[in-house]
């Protein structure tokens, strides 16, 4: 179930509490399986996707996924999923905190090591191809 009060605090709460678990560069149990196996955003359940879900349902619990393309920024919370394309594949980070201009995250490392501090910039998640956002918070 989710947190009895759905505010980013305590989502960023619940997402941080993690990093006693897992310290930067710890490798997670993967592949991930998710609190609802039947609702889930990504196919696979290791790397980058399965960190993210990891993340998101000790937030959310068992709350449903929406996805959004081309967010606004301000449509950001802690706690949702930011996605993207690169050469090779694609990338999803989890929103730890959001400023004007870049937000700070979580994310899968190579190897699927847990990091923390990540740092990724407005302006330069926009260019990116398949620039999504995935939330759970209620509409």
């Amino acid at each position: 179930p989710a947190p009895s009060a759905l505010t980013e605090e305590n989502v960023r709460a619940a997402i941080v509490s993690l990093r006693e678990r897992y310290p930067h560069g710890t490798v997670y149990e993967t592949p991930y399986r998710p609190n609802n196996p039947l609702d889930r955003p990504f196919d696979n359940c290791d790397h980058c996707a399965g960190w993210a879900m990891l993340c998101s349902d000790a937030a959310f619990g068992t709350l449903p996924w929406r996805r959004q393309t081309d967010p606004v920024w301000s449509d950001i919370r802690v706690g949702d999923l930011i996605e993207y394309d690169t050469s090779s594949s694609g990338h999803v980070v989890v929103v730890v905190d959001k400023m004007d201009e870049y937000i700070k995250v979580t994310e899968s490392g190579t190897h699927n090591k847990a990091l923390w501090g990540g740092q990724y910039f407005k302006w330069w998640l926009e260019e990116q191809p398949g620039y999504a956002l995935r939330t759970r918070y209620p509409e």
